[in-house]
């Protein structure tokens, strides 16, 4: 079965998509391998063990190997009787992976001062300071990072003791009026971009130890940018003070927590940070047309920057109706249940940098004020169910089984590790599609367990989008409604586009992915250790061995594969700006070397 087209570029092995499958094509020739047709009979007498030719039948085996076609391109190295996957298409909608490699059993933050400094990093912790207030690596809390909202983009502030562009001139009392008056230094409203109204809500002892913790952050000299908002009238520029006062006489009510004396310490203390700290009705709740909080739809969901935050208050739709309070624990600390649903987009973000370091206690006093919290007086409507057209039904289904099939199943299953289910997965059938359409625009980067999913947004055109999304949200047993519409994929471009790198796919998106227990033990080797091993036979060989024994004795195969991984991850996060060419060569490379230390 021949793909099509086939071409080489320069020499040098390319990705390219076809109708039928992904392919790799091999250097210098138009010779290819279908992801979806039989893989051509070995004709060495190395053949790949396993490989008979015969079309694969699940998402693992069914990924684009490149052992045969490459492993004559290396003199003297070969990788027989292994199978080394470069690229696959995995998560494909907004289930269970996103940014950043996390690894299981982080240690606890750790920080300089007394036990007031370590209290209020936590606090930090929680409330994901970190998440809005870091837009680059190496300028941890020094702000401008863009945040968009309907009335334009604002950049977030500098945390940092500098005494230009940060906290460094502010007191105590300064950083108090902030976060529970949302007034700045100068008395100047603070825009409610930033969620002071929940915010307020924060205890004093709270604010004095988030304060301590300030205090010892580091000066980053980081000007801030203005915000670009979009004009209301010729006069709003000079008039910012004045709107913005009109918006808080109605929207914001300033005062601290109040714990409901007929509840459990428990239920009290997950509010405590569902409704201060947390903030987490900044994305879940509904917002009116002056973009305020819907108090009487407290949780009942929000399409926010293109994607939605699911229902998590009482009702028939409820994203979490189905978990028990311990279930929804896990969720928390771990990002991930399985195939049955995970932390994505945004809120992967959030787990990120906030909820995986929080203690399960804390998080266990969330869920269960999540699932006891009383239900909204005038809740949001229920969205209806829309049956998908026939037409758009066929197209959906046929770009499915061409791009997400292989990995996702024909019966929508997934692969643990590889790829989630997408029957019943709440966020595929949440009240709206623009989460599932977001997934296939950005695609996701490995984390944790869980491998990488490219971005669509160059190979799917909005109508082939908008089919596939409402045929997911329809397919086997999901019956939603299939509201995906081709304005709805271009407006979604718009958001995507920051979230793309350059090329439109996330560096990380050609590493393989594997099964979770095979990657897992991989997982516990540092980014540092595993690039600087390249070099290092010996290292190589310490870490294949430790891998062995924490699977009990894996194979050579699965030992190369795993090391493979994680390593193709490290070298995409330490250089993203490198070519797929050379990423992939030196990858392939690394995986030459893995094979040499265990004799292959």
């Amino acid at each position: 079965m021949a793909c099509w087209p086939t071409m080489a570029e320069n020499g040098n092995a390319r990705l390219i998509y076809s109708p039928v499958c992904c392919v790799r094509v091999r250097p210098r020739t138009t010779e290819c391998i279908c992801r979806l047709a039989p893989r051509p009979q070995t004709t060495t007498s190395e053949a790949v063990a396993g490989d008979t030719g015969e079309r694969p039948t699940n998402g693992i085996d069914a990924h684009l190997y490149i052992t045969e076609i490459r492993r004559r391109e290396i003199a003297g190295v070969t990788v027989a009787k292994t199978t080394i996957r470069i690229w696959s298409i995995t998560t494909m909608l907004v289930t269970l992976i996103t940014t950043g490699v996390a690894f299981a059993g982080e240690a606890p933050l750790h920080v300089e001062g007394g036990p007031q400094v370590q209290r209020g990093a936590n606090l930090a912790r929680i409330a994901d300071c970190m998440g809005c207030h870091t837009y680059k690596e190496d300028k941890p809390y020094a702000g401008n990072k863009p945040m968009e909202s309907p009335f334009g983009v604002f950049y977030t502030s500098n945390l940092t003791q500098d005494d230009e562009t940060g906290l460094g001139t502010w007191t105590y009392e300064d950083f108090k009026r902030a976060l529970h008056h949302g007034k700045r230094k100068s008395g100047n409203y603070i825009y409610p971009a930033m969620p002071f109204v929940s915010y307020t809500k924060i205890s004093d002892d709270d604010v004095k130890a988030l304060w301590a913790y300030f205090k010892t952050i580091k000066p980053i000299h980081n000007k801030v940018r203005d915000p670009k908002l979009i004009v209301l009238s010729d006069h709003f520029s000079s008039m910012a003070r004045l709107a913005l006062l009109g918006w808080r006489i109605p929207f914001f009510d300033a005062g601290r927590f109040k714990p409901d004396p007929n509840r459990s310490a428990e239920y009290n203390k997950g509010a405590y940070y569902v409704h201060a700290l947390g903030h987490c009705s900044s994305c879940h709740t509904p917002r009116n047309i002056a973009f305020a909080q819907k108090k009487d739809q407290f949780l009942d969901g929000f399409t926010l920057n293109g994607w939605y935050a699911p229902r998590l208050s009482p009702g028939p739709d409820s994203a979490i109706k189905d978990l028990s309070v311990d279930q929804l624990t896990d969720l928390l600390k771990n990002g991930d249940l399985k195939t049955k649903t995970a932390l994505v987009g945004p809120m992967n973000e959030v787990w990120h940098d906030s909820l995986r370091h929080m203690q399960r206690a804390d998080l266990h006093a969330i869920a269960f004020y999540l699932k006891n919290m009383p239900p909204n007086e005038h809740p949001k409507p229920v969205p209806k169910p829309i049956p998908i057209e026939p037409e758009q039904a066929k197209l959906g289904q046929d770009v499915y089984a061409k791009h997400c099939a292989t990995c996702h199943g024909d019966d929508g299953q997934g692969t643990y590790g590889v790829a989630p289910a997408l029957d019943r997965n709440n966020l595929v059938i949440g009240d709206d599609a623009n989460s599932v359409v977001m997934a296939i625009l950005v695609g996701f980067a490995p984390e944790n367990v869980w491998g990488a999913m490219p971005s669509f947004a160059r190979q799917l055109d909005d109508k082939q989008i908008a089919a596939v999304a409402n045929y997911v949200r329809t397919a086997w047993h999901n019956d939603v409604r299939s509201d995906a519409t081709t304005d709805m994929v271009a407006s979604s471009r718009s958001h995507a586009k920051s979230s793309l790198p350059p090329g439109g796919v996330r560096p990380a998106a050609h590493c393989p992915s594997l099964p979770a227990e095979q990657i897992r033990p991989a997982l516990a080797f540092k980014d540092d250790a595993l690039l600087n091993s390249f070099d290092n036979p010996g290292q190589i060989q310490q870490f294949a061995t430790r891998y062995k024994a924490a699977r009990g004795n894996a194979s050579n195969g699965d030992t190369i594969k795993a090391l493979t991984a994680v390593y193709c991850r490290a070298l995409a996060k330490k250089k993203p700006d490198e070519s797929m060419d050379t990423r992939d060569n030196h990858v392939f490379e690394y995986s030459q070397k893995i094979a040499e230390a265990l004799g292959e």
